[in-house]
């Protein structure tokens, strides 16, 4: 609805001289004998928060200078405010001017504009009051709520491993089991049972059930009173965090009287790879008998892989004893154990890795040192000791590897690979690159002697979406290293780090470069609920950067202790992060905060900043 136009009439002189803009100049305006002001709003519907618009005319006005409004609001409480133009404005040469205005109350809300010119007695106002209410929200349609995501869960895996294939009737059978997730599951109930030659089933020594050990290792026994092959099976059920599982294996028992036909394995070997002077044999560890020979070390090695059980689903062991030289990589294949009792070397200066696999799974390599020989080799990627693309379900125990031309072990798009108990050392760019792996545990390794990075999870800066997501690296020494010890490294903005576990470990002069962290959890991606705790670092040498970049969202920085950087000790650029029980010393030299919080809404409390 229009408001309607008031007007109020002054009888006024014909020519005044004023000052109309507030400064020195004075210019005329020509004034008729009845001067008013007209207000006039854009609209009828006024609510809180929108603005409010007046078109304003002054009129029997007019000459070479514009002529000065005052103006004022007078609030639902009676308080004075003013509009967007402040408390003055100026109408143009025909006599226009405006008014806007955002009311912030609900009521009736009074707009005056006056108009002056005390050298000739002439005053013109007027008023206008309008309401404003409350805002209209209009309802949104009720959403359906997102169902909540169920995390997936681990895979596991079960091994059973006969300490004999075959014993007298009356003598125990025994067979070594281990759960495995992505490390061994401690604590978890496994159902076991005996299937006799009769096809009915019993109890083993054991009971039904039995309980894994921290390391996710159990034992069955049973003592058979018949001749014939028994079945022993472990099952595990799984739970809310664990898939299940089961494996089987089949101990004989034999007449008493009868020596066996097929000797035990010698230590549950299949088949044992040893050398006598320039020629290397490839035993059958129950017989002896000779399954190949020569004087290629990795050809003769490759055999005795290549003779294990076709089509298992069961893990078969290769024993390696002596010193070997090869110059061709060997290619470990599935279900497959290979166990060093002694030391390999590459012995060329060709490019070659020295333990390869792709597209396999459920294998495992422990034991003995691993020699890269870097001496006499070109740094590139094609020559790293291990390297392993897409397997997943892989242990690398209890070795040594080192002098690896570049890296000095390599996985690539894998998954559930723990490595554990490894001594790696003097490579030539990382000790060990987890690229585009997930569900991995890095764990009680020492690492140390790197020409750049520690153990570092990876993911390239290419326009394809990659995931480093829930690995683990716990427990580790690491000491000099150029860039960072411990990385959880997103290149590209399409990738993601999702979880992740950071603690116990111990870091020495990581990150000498002076630009790298020793701990890094972001690059160009900050990662997600990434947990960092109990870890200390320190920087005896001085050559550090940062102690700890925590580029991570709603996640944990808890418990660490850092000393000696030359950047900042915590460098904090995420954001919804606790960051508590931390304690800082002697950090910051080249100028740097000992603790940097650059993120919003971090909790941090409780950390010692010396």
């Amino acid at each position: 609805m229009a408001v309607p136009i008031v007007t109020l009439m002054v009888a006024v002189a014909i020519l005044a001289p004023i000052t109309t803009d507030g400064s020195n100049n004075t210019g005329y305006v020509m004034m008729r004998r009845n001067v008013s002001i007209t207000l006039t709003v854009d609209s009828s519907d006024h609510q809180v928060g929108e603005k409010i618009h007046l078109s304003g005319a002054l009129l029997g006005v007019s000459g070479r200078v514009t002529a000065k409004i005052s103006l004022s609001v007078t609030q639902p409480d009676g308080s004075t405010a003013y509009p967007v133009q402040g408390p003055r404005t100026y109408a143009d040469r025909s006599g226009m001017f405006s008014i806007d205005y955002v009311p912030t109350m609900v009521g009736v809300h009074k707009f005056t504009a006056t108009y002056s010119n005390y050298n000739q007695n002439v005053v013109a106002n007027k008023a206008v009051t309008i309401s404003a209410a409350d805002p209209v929200i209009t309802p949104t349609e009720p959403t359906t709520p997102t169902p909540p995501t169920v995390p997936s869960k681990t895979a596991t895996s079960m091994a059973l491993t006969l300490t004999s294939s075959s014993v007298e009737v009356g003598s125990n059978m025994h067979a070594n089991g281990v759960l495995t997730g992505s490390a061994g599951i401690a604590g978890a109930t496994v159902a076991l049972k005996v299937t006799l030659p009769d096809g009915s089933t019993v109890n083993p020594t054991q009971g039904s059930a039995v309980t894994t050990d921290s390391t996710g290792k159990f034992s069955i026994d049973y003592v058979p009173t018949k001749v014939g092959t028994y079945k022993f099976t472990a099952t595990y059920a799984g739970n809310s965090q664990y898939s299940g599982s089961e494996m089987t294996a089949s101990p004989a028992a034999r007449d008493p009287a009868q020596p066996p036909s097929n000797p035990a394995p010698v230590g549950s070997y299949k088949y044992i790879v040893t050398v006598e002077g320039s020629t290397y044999y490839a035993k059958n560890a129950a017989t002896g008998a000779t399954i190949s020979s020569g004087t290629n070390a990795a050809t003769v090695i490759q055999s005795a892989l290549n003779a294990l059980t076709s089509g298992r689903t069961a893990k078969e062991a290769v024993l390696l004893q002596g010193s070997f030289v090869i110059s061709k990589a060997i290619s470990i294949p599935s279900y497959t154990i290979l166990e060093l009792d002694g030391k390999v070397t590459w012995g060329t200066s060709s490019v070659g890795y020295m333990l390869t696999a792709t597209d396999k799974n459920n294998f495992e390599v422990k034991g003995g040192e691993w020699d890269g020989n870097k001496g006499i080799r070109s740094t590139t990627s094609s020559s790293n000791p291990m390297n392993f693309m897409r397997c997943n379900d892989v242990v690398i125990s209890n070795l040594k590897v080192h002098d690896g031309p570049y890296d000095n072990i390599e996985f690539l798009y894998s998954e559930r690979v723990t490595i554990r108990g490894v001594e790696s050392y003097r490579s030539n760019w990382d000790s060990f690159m987890m690229a585009f792996c997930n569900n991995c545990v890095v764990e009680n390794c020492h690492i140390y002697d790197i020409a750049q990075g520690g153990c570092y999870f990876y993911c390239e800066d290419d326009g394809i979406a990659q995931t480093i997501n829930n690995n683990i690296m716990r427990n580790n020494l690491v000491e000099r290293t150029l860039t960072s010890g411990l990385s959880l490294s997103p290149r590209g903005a399409e990738d993601r780090v999702v979880g992740g576990l950071i603690e116990g470990n111990t870091l020495i002069d990581c990150g000498t470069d002076g630009d790298h962290p020793a701990i890094n959890t972001g690059f160009s991606v900050r990662g997600q609920g990434t947990i960092i705790r109990n870890n200390v670092i320190s920087c005896p040498a001085g050559l550090s950067g940062a102690g700890i970049e925590f580029g991570v969202d709603n996640g944990q920085c808890t418990g660490n202790t850092i000393s000696g950087t030359g950047e900042a000790g915590l460098s904090i650029t995420g954001s919804g992060n606790t960051i508590t029980g931390n304690t800082i010393r002697n950090c910051g030299s080249q100028g740097y905060p000992g603790l940097s919080n650059r993120g919003s809404n971090n909790v941090v409390t409780g950390n010692t900043v010396a």
